[in-house]
C-alpha cells in the first residue's frame, strides 16, 4: 500500500491520455500542497532496466502490433513494476502517471496496480464528459505540442490517444474524475485538492 509524505493524508495520483494535463496539472498541485512530485514518464527507464526491459523487442512489438493494446503488450509487465516501486517508496505527495500507465486489458496486471494504488487518492484528468469531444480537443492539444517542435500528429499517435481516451481501465482507478475544459491549471488543481479534502471528510481522515 503506498502512503503519503508528512503533511498530506494520502498521495494524488493523476491519470489521463495524452495531453491532458497531467505534468502541469501535477507541478501546479504539488506547488499548491507544497509536497514533492514525481513524474512516472521521468523515472520508469530505471525500473524496466532492472527486470530486463528489451527496448528493440518493444520496437519490434509495436511496430507488428495491429491494434493499441497489442502495440503495447510487451511493455505493460514494466509499466506495472515500476508503478509498484515508486508507490511502495511513499516519497511523493503528487505522482502523475504517463498515458499508457492506467490502461490495462489484462484483468491481472490491471489488479496489481489497483493494489498498488490502494491508499492513494487517484484523478481522472479529462477535457471533457464526452468522449468524442475529448479526443478532439486533446488532438488539438497534441497537434499543437508537436507543431511546436517541428513535428506532426500521425494517425497511430491519434489512434493511440483514442483509445487511452475511451478505456474503462481509467474510470475503474480512479477515484474522482475532474473535467478540465479551457480552465488554467490553477483551478483544476484547486479542484483536485477540493476532491481529496472531500474524500479525507468522507473516509474520517
Amino acid at each position: 500500500m503506498s502512503t503519503a509524505v508528512p503533511g498530506l493524508p494520502r498521495p494524488v495520483v493523476l491519470i489521463g491520455p495524452l495531453a491532458a494535463g497531467k505534468s502541469t496539472v501535477g507541478t501546479e498541485l504539488a506547488r499548491l500542497l507544497d509536497v514533492p512530485i514525481c513524474s512516472i514518464d521521468d523515472v520508469r527507464w530505471t525500473y524496466f532496466d532492472q527486470i530486463g526491459y528489451d527496448a528493440t523487442e518493444a520496437d519490434r512489438c509495436f511496430a507488428a502490433g495491429r491494434t493499441p493494446a497489442e502495440k503495447m503488450a510487451y511493455g505493460k509487465p514494466f509499466e506495472v513494476y515500476a508503478i509498484e516501486q515508486v508507490m511502495a517508496g511513499g516519497r511523493h505527495g503528487v505522482v502523475d502517471f504517463g498515458a499508457s500507465n492506467s490502461v490495462y486489458d489484462d484483468p491481472a496486471l490491471l489488479a496489481r496496480v489497483a493494489a498498488a494504488l490502494s491508499g492513494s487518492h487517484v484523478v481522472l484528468l479529462l477535457p471533457s464528459e464526452d468522449a468524442a469531444t475529448s479526443a478532439r480537443v486533446l488532438e488539438a492539444r497534441l497537434r499543437a505540442i508537436l507543431r511546436a517542435k517541428g513535428e506532426q500528429v500521425g494517425p497511430d499517435l491519434l489512434a493511440l490517444n483514442a483509445y487511452f481516451v475511451g478505456h474503462e481501465a481509467n474510470r475503474q482507478l480512479a477515484n474522482d474524475i475532474v473535467y478540465t475544459a479551457d480552465r488554467p491549471p490553477s483551478a483544476i488543481a484547486a479542484e483536485v485538492a477540493r476532491a481529496l479534502d472531500a474524500a479525507m471528510r468522507r473516509s474520517g481522515a
